[in-house]
């Protein structure tokens, strides 16, 4: 049973969950830099990476503890599959570090202590 939130804890949630599937999502992913941010025209800027991913799902993991709509179901959802169709590889039993906006390896690497 997730704990009672304040309503203003909520409401700041909520703003920050919108602003996250409104600036930081793109048709294919969450990447580096949100849309608007000068990094974002960068190579690493436009890459897709396992850390970001892992970063996005854990807090719209909790928020959808406290607010379970339709919109934030979708996203977990959507992470989810990211995370079992695109960055789990399906060669090795590793997570793959950095993809293109195809999904696509980008670098060579494993990450090691994300997997456990």
């Amino acid at each position: 049973m997730p704990a009672p939130m304040d309503g203003e804890v909520l409401e700041q949630a909520s703003k920050m969950f919108d602003y996250i599937e409104r600036e930081c999502k793109t048709e294919t992913g969450y990447p580096e830099y949100a849309k608007g941010s000068p990094g974002l025209e960068s190579n690493f800027g436009k890459m897709l990476t396992m850390n970001t991913h892992l970063h996005i799902i854990e807090p719209i993991t909790n928020y959808l503890r406290v607010c379970r709509t339709p919109q934030v179901e979708s996203a977990s959802r959507g992470l989810l599959n990211i995370f079992f169709e695109r960055i789990i590889s399906k060669d090795h039993p590793h997570f793959g570090l950095f993809f293109n906006k195809y999904w696509e390896p980008a670098m060579r690497g494993n990450s090691f202590g994300h997997d456990i």
